[in-house]
């Protein structure tokens, strides 16, 4: 019997760290969201930009730091077995931007003047990615990851379609992550980017 080499995704790791951090402080210390929260007037404001980067820590509890994490742990997995550090995060930060440039974009009337803080927009751009290298490479793939990439996949039937540009952004970001992974994986001639 062939053992399995045992891999941990320490990138992805690291990120759970930090969101694990953001979620203390954001319990701790309640000015935090005015710092790191995306409002759809920030399109406008300049000085505002760097919150394109980070909204996703803005963690609102640990309920959302699990199963965030959960998500970028798995699919994290998936990703840094079969591929470079420098595409993760690459990932990462398309994901961050995508989501948050569309999600201002189109909630700019006042009736969804409502800030956005959240990994989400993260967890669905590794999801995309590990869902392509998944089906690439599917007779390779962990039980369990195969489980959490056709739970992963039922899910986005589920994604909140309340807020338009919530919903555009997250499916902006789940889209160009597909095409991203299959131009990369087009691009090396292997099953991994």
């Amino acid at each position: 019997m062939k053992k399995t080499k045992i891999y941990y995704p320490t990138y992805s790791i690291t990120l759970i760290i930090i969101l694990f951090v953001a979620t203390l402080i954001t319990s701790f210390w309640n000015e935090y969201y005015n710092i790191v929260l995306l409002r759809p007037l920030d399109l406008n404001e300049y000085s505002n930009w760097y919150r394109y980067l980070s909204y996703p820590l803005y963690v609102s509890g640990l309920n959302e730091w699990f199963w965030s994490s959960l998500s970028i742990f798995v699919c994290g997995g998936i990703l840094e077995s079969r591929s470079f550090k420098k595409h993760i995060i690459y990932i990462t930060l398309l994901s961050t931007l995508i989501g948050g440039v569309i999600y201002t974009m189109l909630n700019q009337n006042q009736q969804y003047e409502i800030p956005m803080g959240s990994p989400h927009m993260i967890s669905y751009g590794f999801f995309a990615a590990a869902f392509v290298i998944g089906i690439k490479n599917w007779k390779e793939l962990r039980n369990y990851e195969k489980i959490i990439l056709v739970l992963g996949f039922i899910g986005i039937i589920f994604i909140s379609r309340d807020n338009l540009g919530f919903y555009a952004g997250t499916m902006a970001v789940i889209g160009i992550m597909v095409v991203y992974t299959l131009v990369l994986i087009k691009k090396t001639g292997h099953n991994t980017v």
